[in-house]
């Protein structure tokens, strides 16, 4: 199912393929190995801003495509899912921004069908912000479109010390105080750990420790890792319960690499990369054992150093050739009565399989677990094993 929508995302997305500018990797997959085996694929504009991200699972595709302002700032995210073989818009999301650039509202619009009027809701997020341009605060609305009104759900407030941020406040709608946030720094200026309080009784008198977060660097200053725990009743951290572990090469500089920025969906390494992200792995306490949950493998333009020169990350719109791979077969659709010849390469631009098409299918029983580039009469067109 997971290959049959992949193909559907190909032959009906219009997008610009990942490519490399002045000298710069371009992030263009990311592989999540989970129950659902997620692929998420990032599409770029000639400004090397992410145009759209298309995300694969188990239970269906999504999509996000972004728009920018004059200043290339993220000024709307229209969302679709994949259903009925064709993309419907569910939501869309507007940013406001300031004369200084600084954004201070965000809307969230739910796509509602035609002629509906219930009561589900939107959402307002606006900013403030201090004198030195560090966010102040932000405050969450619901807007109820039966009643055209305004409920105020919940607000955040940040304080700062010698220029970091110290600790943040989280208030319910009607001005209570539910939790707050501590933070350390290591010498370095990097945070070392995130301390969250929650409040028994709405205010800050009467607190319980509820969890918290250790973070720590390689010699590079990348993230390393974060070490997620409760406290248990006594308020110790003794067993944690979830860990993300993070894999570069710090033979690559950031520097030279463009990462697509989400803004709905900001990472924890994104203020500390200095080095190329090749992954992470995430670790959830299960009976009184750390096993492993989610692996993510980036993958960077891999169409910039493989020696065919390929330089789109899936079949484009109107090819007619795209490749099916169902169990141990490779089902290659627009070629099924040629007779030509095939080679196979792997990410590194080895060469795996080669041979003769013959009624349009390749045995891919050999091939581990990956991407791969199948080239055949004048296409090349990369699947995944």
């Amino acid at each position: 199912m997971k290959k049959t929508l992949l193909l559907a995302a190909a032959s009906l997305l219009t997008y610009t393929a990942a490519f490399a500018q002045n000298g710069k990797q371009m992030l263009e997959t990311i592989e999540e190995t989970n129950i659902g085996d997620n692929l998420i694929f990032y599409y770029y504009n000639s400004d090397e801003l992410v145009d759209s991200i298309v995300a694969v699972d188990y239970y269906g595709t999504t999509s996000k495509v972004f728009t920018y302002n004059d200043n290339n700032q993220v000024e709307r995210i229209d969302c679709y899912s994949y259903n009925s073989f064709e993309f419907e818009k569910y939501s869309y999301i507007l940013y406001g921004y300031n004369d200084e650039g600084q954004k201070i509202w965000r809307q969230n619009w739910n796509v509602l069908p035609e002629g509906s009027w219930d009561d589900r809701y939107d959402a307002e997020i606006t900013y403030a912000y201090n004198p030195d341009g560090s966010l102040l605060s932000q405050v969450t609305y619901l807007l109820y479109r039966n009643s055209n009104t305004y409920e105020r759900m919940d607000s955040t407030v940040y304080r700062y010390s010698s220029g970091r941020l110290g600790r943040t406040d989280c208030y319910t709608g009607d001005g209570r105080l539910n939790s707050y946030y501590t933070y350390s720094y290591d010498p370095r200026g990097n945070m070392e750990s995130e301390l969250n309080y929650m409040s028994v009784d709405g205010t800050s008198s009467n607190v319980e420790v509820y969890s918290k977060r250790e973070y720590s660097y390689d010699r590079s200053g990348n993230l390393k890792e974060v070490v997620y725990y409760l406290a248990n009743s006594s308020s110790e951290f003794s067993i944690p319960q979830d860990s993300t572990s993070y894999v570069y090469d710090t033979s690559v500089s950031a520097d030279n690499l463009v990462y697509p920025v989400d803004p709905e969906e900001p990472e924890d390494y994104e203020p500390y990369l200095k080095s190329q992200l090749n992954g992470y792995s995430i670790y959830n306490l299960e009976e009184y054992d750390m096993k492993l949950a989610l692996t993510q493998v980036f993958v960077y333009n891999w169409g910039d150093f493989h020696p065919l020169g390929v330089d789109k990350a899936m079949t484009a719109e109107g090819s007619d050739v795209k490749v099916y791979v169902s169990g141990g077969t490779a089902f290659i659709l627009g070629l099924e009565d040629k007779g030509c010849d095939y080679a196979i390469y792997d990410m590194m631009g080895r060469t795996v399989l080669s041979g003769q098409l013959a009624g349009g299918t390749v045995d891919v029983c050999p091939l581990h677990d990956g991407y791969y580039i199948l080239s055949v009469d004048g296409h090349n067109v990369k699947f995944r094993r």
